[in-house]
């Protein structure tokens, strides 16, 4: 039975929110480097959305399982710490690109070595803490991705103000360096250290001992026949909200400087406090609510904030692409990213309380592994193609938000729905096995 976490539970948290952070402004850095990418590669909104969704997400995608399996059986310090060296790497690499080619194949480490953070991670959080704080833990694990996000816009906004109208700067050993590639070359360096850190930390003790690599397939392919009427919704309905949350990061900053007239550096600003703000009191908000909801014996707590979340943000959707103020837009974009929240980490820690400890890291990793093909690789797509081949003018890039969050959104809380009942079985199945085990000891 797990306890108290320890005061080191504390700081190895700390740290792996340090690392989400970096890994979140490593990746989100792009959205806001939209103009001059486009002016100096020559590339349309679609190519954009190529650029930032699917080659991260592909690659991502095809390495999270096998890391996860890895993660299930090895050292989790050294893998996250690898994975942390790794992205860095490629994000100072995608300051030297010089094409657009370049600039992909950078984008495809980066997704490769970030891969590695989550499904260790979770597992590793699983290991230091209580199950009736679990969520809580990974709320505060989850914050480190939004506040990545927002030190992204934050930092870029503030390197675009600084610098003004110049458009290269003269860095040490690499020569004049456009003001893009600068901010890439800027971000790669903390990781490095970071990585460092991570390999230094001791793991708390593993909750099962990994079996055979025969009986632990048979296993994971029983668990996932009998859990598959949650599993399927639970995970579509997860990469739906991201999927329009993704789609938001990504062309809330186009709408704001093309439909409202903003400089870069202010929509940084604008950007960097509304994830900051929205999500991160997003997150801890619906892991507090599912703990308490949860602690009081409500089996489905961690699917019914995502209803709450997905319905809440539907009208803002309405307000932030259709109302002319660019203020009501900005407010309303922190609490859709508020709302938005919301099911995060609640439902990564319910995938946590109803899978066996022996599968929990492969499990997250299939959990991710559609989260960020349907939502970071078709998110941003989805805009683009409706902007640039559907409504065909770039400042209809508003009709083309509006459009996928009120299609999107309804079907997202219709699957919350449909995963609460198996979600409640889960769970009560869960403790039904934890009051026997405690039975026979």
């Amino acid at each position: 039975m797990q306890t108290t976490p320890a005061p080191r539970s504390g700081y190895i948290l700390a740290l792996l929110t340090l690392a989400y952070v970096l890994s979140l402004l490593d990746r989100s850095i792009l959205p806001l480097l939209i103009q001059p990418l486009q002016r100096d590669l020559h590339i349309s909104d679609t190519q954009f959305a190529v650029l930032h969704g699917v080659a991260f997400a592909v690659f991502y995608a095809a390495a999270i399982l096998p890391i996860g399996w890895m993660a299930d059986r090895y050292s989790r310090k050294k893998i996250m710490a690898t994975g942390v060296a790794l992205w860095s790497a490629m994000t100072a690499f995608s300051g030297l690109a010089r094409s657009y080619n370049h600039l992909f194949l950078a984008r495809m480490g980066v997704g490769i070595g970030e891969a590695a953070l989550q499904p260790a991670a979770y597992s590793l959080i699983t290991d230091l803490f209580p199950k009736e704080r679990l969520a809580r833990a990974i709320a505060i694990f989850s914050t480190g991705g939004v506040f990545g996000q927002g030190a992204a816009f934050i930092i870029a906004g503030a390197v675009m103000t600084m610098l003004g109208n110049r458009e290269a700067v003269m860095l040490p050993l690499v020569g004049e360096t456009r003001l893009w590639q600068a901010t890439f070359l800027f971000l790669g360096i903390p990781g490095l250290v970071l990585a460092a850190m991570i390999v230094m930390i001791r793991e708390p003790a593993r909750q099962h001992r990994p079996p055979t690599a025969a009986a632990n397939l048979a296993e994971l392919k029983a668990f996932i026949v009998r859990r598959r009427a949650l599993l399927a919704p639970l995970c579509m309905a997860n990469a739906l909200i991201v999927f329009v949350t993704v789609a938001f990061m990504v062309w809330v900053p186009a709408m704001l400087m093309r439909n409202h007239g903003l400089a870069m550096g202010e929509v940084g600003v604008v950007m960097g406090l509304a994830q900051g703000i929205g999500f991160g009191f997003g997150y801890v908000s619906g892991g507090w609510l599912t703990d308490r909801w949860f602690s009081r014996g409500h089996s489905d707590a961690h699917v019914r904030v995502g209803i709450i979340g997905a319905l809440a943000a539907l009208p803002l959707v309405l307000v932030a692409t259709l109302v002319g103020s660019t203020e009501a837009a900005m407010v309303a974009v922190c609490f859709i990213c508020f709302f938005a929240g919301f099911p995060v980490p609640a439902a990564i820690a319910g995938l946590q309380l109803v899978t066996a400890p022996g599968h929990r890291a492969v499990i997250t990793s299939g959990y991710m592994l559609v989260a960020n093909l349907v939502a970071t690789a078709l998110g941003p797509l989805s805009v683009a193609f409706l902007t640039d081949d559907v409504f065909g003018r770039p400042t209809a890039v508003n009709l083309s938000l509006c459009l996928v969050g009120v299609v999107v959104l309804p079907v997202t809380a219709l699957l919350y729905a449909l995963a609460r009942r198996p979600f409640m079985l889960a769970i009560d199945q869960m403790r039904a096995d934890a009051a026997l085990a405690r039975t026979h000891h």
